[in-house]
């Protein structure tokens, strides 16, 4: 058996499609990984988790304590100065603000020139996100500096069952029981090597389920190649009465298939570990487990390394458990393409079962011997959870490895059986239940995009990167500040031409500030803590004097140069296409795009049809005209989908009026566009888009015509196009002019 092991693994790894197909679900892996870890508005950025764990890395465990402390109490005070303003902008009671500040006496005197002057900022951009940054860490480093206290709890617990009559009375229950044996569990350990590190590096890519699925498919692959290929080649005739075609060559399909299952849950979760390791920074692997807050609650005396190993070959048993199952029905089965259907059904199965049972009923058990319990891994050996069996408690990871290791020993031993036993040799195709006729058509079009979009599967390619673009686009939150809410209501009273009803309202407030800054002058000699209510109210009142700023430049403008009052931050917001959101929106507008062109001409040459359409009356040239055609309308719908969701996002929070207003009266803007209509500006970004998308067609198709192959298509193509917008992406800004970026982004250039 063992010599034919070799043989086995060439079958898989010499096969192309499986290749092919390996290829495809580890790009998918990375490229969800990377999607999914980008942050929306409001959500602090790896880079920002990186910046915290690198400066945690370097402090003992008192100096994080004063760190963590220091940092919150900061944020704090800035949140309440900042909610002060707001209060004071959405003209809530002055006797509740009175009240607001009464209840934290010096709090907003204290922290006010830190809010004005934004280096509370540390590791994020805006308030709301070093705010969740902060909420984050902080609550992991709490429940981890409670570990000691979380071990007393459990000796003290032991203690009182002991010591209190009522318990000793009765020790035959299942708490009494638990209680005991987790004390026992508890014993040996202590809070040595436990020092907090965050834990997102570890726990984000164990913990991400659709790995596990991804995995599962791989082993589908593998399952279908070894045994439902062999059937289609009818090989099973030939080997299965030889002397080693029975036992000893199943049993090497196992091991091939176990070899590949250790093999590829390695590289999946070890480039997810590497991947969240450089954005948010590498804990030490030394470390007890226990310092990750996630994993607070372990009975195993082990380090993160040891655990991280262990969680690697258990979902390894998992899948390969799943895979021997899926070579049993391949063996069993007439039908090709039925084993992805019994994995389908055994995955949905599995999370319905997972789902539905509740963690605390008197079947939880059953929940908990499901494979979707077994790959949570973080749950199964980070956490602590005994369950009721007869009154008796056992731990989770007990039963589980148990059954799992029962299991896949029965699995094993009735597929040898069956295989021994085979009586289906060869497979048949399944056929649908019903019959869907054609209709014959002369229409060159209805015939490309048919094999462009159905038959070349770019329709799936493209409703799956719609929906992500449209999902991250509606994930961007718009929220305006005090400041902001000021100017927006200045603004929509002040849009249109200048009357002197306009001119009025601006000198009424330039007055109002002009007094608030009188009585800051009388500030100058006392502490901040001396500050009473007018004073603090004058305060509040300059804090929205930047944003009164903003409508004295526009007056000022208007009356040097003629114009209308705009409220221009919906339209500033519309040009900002500064953040890396517009860029990751352009990469993968470019990776949609090469996917589905590249397979648009390269099939033709490889099926040497191209040839027989040369010599056709409409020939070469109107069919590749229309393969472009094609291409483009899906790239000007997928280019603006993102345009249309955003400007409905920005419209419904900053509202945009006066288009017909040239672009000068919006600040920051392109010098060479200042003299043009903000509606034309508008369309031309729109077209600009779509010209960057023509272009990445166009540059693909010419690829396509010179390498006439999809693969050597898609690969020179990612390398000439898709290469430059990563470096970009990285902090290489030069590498933007090797690509068709400035017309994406130009109006932030």
């Amino acid at each position: 058996m063992i010599r034919l092991i070799p043989y086995e693994l060439q079958k898989l790894f010499k096969n192309r499609s499986f290749l092919l197909s390996i290829t495809v679900l580890f790009f998918v892996h990375l490229f969800l990984f990377w999607y999914l870890s980008l942050p929306t508005e409001n959500e602090s950025s790896l880079h920002a988790y990186h910046l915290v764990q690198e400066t945690l890395s370097l402090k003992n465990d008192e100096e994080k304590k004063i760190f963590l402390q220091e940092w919150k109490q900061e944020i704090e005070g800035v949140r309440f100065v900042s909610l002060i303003q707001s209060m004071k902008q959405s003209g809530d009671n002055d006797a509740w603000i009175q009240q607001e500040l009464a209840n934290h006496p010096g709090v907003f005197e204290q922290y006010l020139t830190l809010y004005q002057s934004g280096k509370y900022l540390r590791f994020c951009d805006t308030l709301e996100q070093e705010q969740s940054l902060l909420e984050e860490i902080w609550q992991e480093y709490e429940k981890v500096s409670g570990y000691p206290t979380y071990l007393d709890e459990i000796k003290k617990n032991k203690q009182t069952l002991s010591n209190v009559s009522v318990f000793r009375e009765k020790t035959n229950d299942f708490s009494s029981r638990n209680i005991e044996k987790s004390a026992h569990d508890y014993a040996s350990l202590d809070t040595e090597n436990v020092s907090f590190q965050p834990s997102k590096s570890v726990a984000e890519p164990m913990h991400a389920l659709w790995i596990d699925l991804l995995l599962f498919i791989s082993v589908l692959v593998a399952a279908d190649t070894l045994i439902t290929k062999e059937k289609e080649k009818q090989l099973f005739y030939i080997t299965h009465g030889t002397k080693n075609g029975k036992l000893p060559l199943i049993g090497a399909k196992i091991s091939a298939l176990l070899i590949h299952c250790v093999g590829i849950t390695v590289l999946f979760y070890g480039s997810a570990l590497l991947f969240y390791g450089c954005l948010t920074g590498f804990v030490d692997v030394q470390a007890r487990v226990q310092s990750l807050a996630c994993f607070m609650e372990s009975s195993f005396d082990m380090r993160i390394l040891t655990f991280l190993i262990v969680s690697i070959l258990t979902k390894a048993t998992v899948l390969f458990i799943g895979g021997v199952f899926v070579l049993l029905f391949c063996i069993k089965s007439r039908y090709a393409w039925s084993s992805f259907l019994f994995g389908a059904g055994v995955v949905v199965i599995s999370i319905l079962v997972y789902a539905m049972i509740p963690a605390v009923s008197s079947i939880s058990f059953i929940r908990y011997l499901t494979p979707v319990s077994w790959l949570d891994t973080n749950a199964l050996y980070g956490g602590y959870l005994n369950l009721s069996l007869f009154q008796y408690p056992i731990s989770r990871w007990t039963l589980s490895l148990y059954a799992m290791f029962g299991l896949g020993a029965l699995v094993i031993l009735y597929t040898l059986l069956s295989y021994y036993k085979m009586k289906h040799f060869s497979v048949k195709h399944l056929r649908l239940p019903f019959h869907i006729s054609f209709t014959p058509h002369d229409s060159l079009v209805r015939h490309e995009a048919y094999k462009l979009f159905v038959a070349g599967g770019a329709l799936l390619v493209f409703v799956i990167f719609a929906s992500l673009l449209a999902f991250r686009c509606m994930d961007e939150t718009y929220v305006p500040s005090g400041s902001e809410q000021y100017y927006q209501d200045m603004m929509l009273q002040l849009e249109g031409e200048i009357t002197q009803e306009k001119e009025t309202l601006i000198e009424k407030e330039r007055q109002r500030f002009a007094d608030a800054m009188k009585i800051m002058e009388q500030t100058d000699s006392k502490s901040a803590l001396d500050y009473d209510a007018p004073h603090a109210d004058a305060a509040m009142t300059l804090l929205f004097y930047p944003a009164f700023q903003r409508v004295e430049e526009q007056y000022a403008k208007i009356k040097q140069h003629g114009g209308n009052f705009v409220y221009d931050s919906g339209y500033r917001y519309w040009f900002d296409l500064s953040k890396d959101i517009f860029a990751i929106n352009a990469l993968i507008i470019t990776i949609v795009m090469i996917l589905i062109t590249s397979a648009a001409i390269p099939l033709e040459y490889q099926s040497g049809v191209l040839s027989l359409i040369h010599t056709s009356k409409v020939g070469k040239r109107r069919v590749m005209i229309i393969k472009g055609l094609l291409c483009l309308g899906a790239g000007v719908l997928l280019t603006l989908l993102p345009l249309f969701i955003r400007f409905l996002r920005i419209q419904s929070v900053y509202p945009m009026h006066m288009m017909h207003t040239n672009l000068s009266s919006v600040s920051d803007m392109p010098s060479l566009l200042k003299e043009v209509p903000l509606w034309f500006s508008m369309c031309l970004l729109i077209i600009t888009h779509i010209v960057f998308t023509a272009l990445i067609i166009l540059l693909t198709m010419w690829i396509s015509v010179w390498r006439k192959h999809q693969a050597q298509t898609m690969f020179f193509a990612f390398v000439m196009l898709g290469t430059p917008m990563i470096f970009y992406l990285l902090g290489f800004d030069v590498f933007q002019w090797l690509s068709f970026l400035p017309l994406y982004l130009w109006p932030s250039l």
